[in-house]
């Protein structure tokens, strides 16, 4: 979600050179618009945040010799405060803060109200130190994909357990779309449910980052809970059927007018396999 106002900024500033620190687990989504840095938190953590206080302190100071004229945070944790600050940027600006040390270590964008969504939050505040124009052009790594009809892929992990949709309730839908003829792929992560559907193509743990988001965009329709893969749907313009958790919707729903969204006061276990699939085959579900 961070990346459209990031994608606003190269399209405005095309000679600029637009730095992104990233975790390293997402940094396969960074590609047409910055340079991405790896930052190593998996590491930190394991070996106790605490012991690397100082290698975290040196890798965040190492950013100054690039000069940067502007930084800018776009989650508003500590962790993402500390490394604007140390980044020593001339101008730093923070979207939000979390807590007391993120309000305390940089300048923070007004408060963020309840029904504005972190896209647009996001691009409000950067353009208001570096003005650009809003685009809706795809951002993501890889090339554009021809649409193959009737290609459905469903992705069966989320995040949380409570933005979870039920593998049994994604196992009947699937079923029931290589019944209707669908070409049925399945995506997500080592730890990921599996689908073992008969007709599913299953390639959970299988495919890269860059590898899923090209799946995605060859879709006909997506199929998600809460999670990245609504979110990459959402960016490369592909129709998205998401099933919602617990998050705030208004805030974190997928940035695009080309999605149902069925919710049913945040549970996913409480929307209705037919409902999921009646939404799939494009027929008017309303749930809310």
């Amino acid at each position: 979600m961070a990346g459209y106002a990031v994608n606003d900024l190269r399209a405005a500033y095309p000679t600029a050179n637009i730095h992104w620190v990233v975790d390293e687990r997402c940094a396969a989504v960074v590609g047409k618009t910055s340079e991405s840095h790896r930052l190593p938190r998996s590491q930190w953590k394991k070996r106790g945040e605490i012991r690397t206080l100082f290698e975290q302190f040196r890798w965040h100071s190492s950013l100054r010799k690039y000069s940067f004229d502007y930084g800018f945070d776009l989650q508003g944790h500590s962790k993402t405060a500390w490394c604007l600050r140390l980044s020593g940027a001339k101008k730093r600006l923070s979207v939000r803060a979390t807590d007391v040390v993120a309000r305390l270590l940089n300048p923070v964008y007004g408060n963020q109200p309840a029904s504005e969504h972190d896209v647009d939050w996001s691009r409000q505040a950067i353009h208001s130190l570096l003005p650009s124009k809003r685009l809706t052009s795809d951002f993501l790594p890889g090339e554009p994909q021809q649409t193959e009809a009737k290609l459905v892929t469903i992705c069966t992990g989320a995040g949380h357990v409570l933005k979870h949709i039920p593998v049994d309730k994604l196992e009947e839908i699937a079923s029931k779309l290589v019944q209707n003829g669908n070409r049925v792929v399945a995506l997500g992560g080592p730890n990921d449910p599996q689908l073992g559907a008969q007709g599913v193509e299953n390639l959970i743990g299988r495919t890269s980052l860059h590898e899923t988001i090209d799946w995605i965009r060859k879709s006909e329709t997506h199929v998600a809970g809460d999670t990245g893969t609504g979110h990459i749907a959402a960016a490369v313009g592909t129709r998205l059927v998401t099933v919602w958790g617990n998050m705030p919707l208004e805030k974190y729903r997928p940035y695009t007018e080309n999605v149902t969204i069925l919710n049913r006061g945040g549970k996913p276990s409480e929307v209705q396999t037919e409902e999921i699939f009646r939404a799939v085959m494009g027929e008017s579900v309303c749930i809310s």
